[in-house]
């Protein structure tokens, strides 16, 4: 009968064959091991939010009771992100970069 390992990482648990463990032979240094699992957490999660957020702009055009465009609802998401920056943080869409320019010269 094959035994089975709980393990635990970056807050997740997940169980592991004893029989692979007991096998596997590391090939990096411990502090490595961390920082490649740790980027990895990362970039799960970054890829977890994005999927929320496709998700939630998919049920807001989907279920809305008005009609709103997605270049609307993706401005106002960017503005919202950069709201949470400093003051001097803005967005400046597309149709008034050029003005911004001029007025900047």
């Amino acid at each position: 009968m094959k035994r089975w390992l709980l393990a635990w990482a970056m807050g997740v648990s997940f169980a592991v064959p004893a029989w692979a463990a007991e096998e596997a032979k590391p090939t990096e240094k411990p502090a490595e091991a961390t920082a490649a699992a740790l980027a990895a957490q990362e970039e799960k999660e970054y890829y977890e939010l994005l999927r929320l957020f496709a998700d939630t702009l998919d049920q807001v055009e989907r279920n809305y009771v008005n009609d709103i465009s997605k270049r609307e609802l993706m401005e106002a998401a960017i503005r919202g992100m950069l709201g949470k920056l400093d003051q001097h943080s803005n967005y400046i869409p597309p149709e008034d970069m050029e003005r911004f320019k001029v007025e900047v010269e």
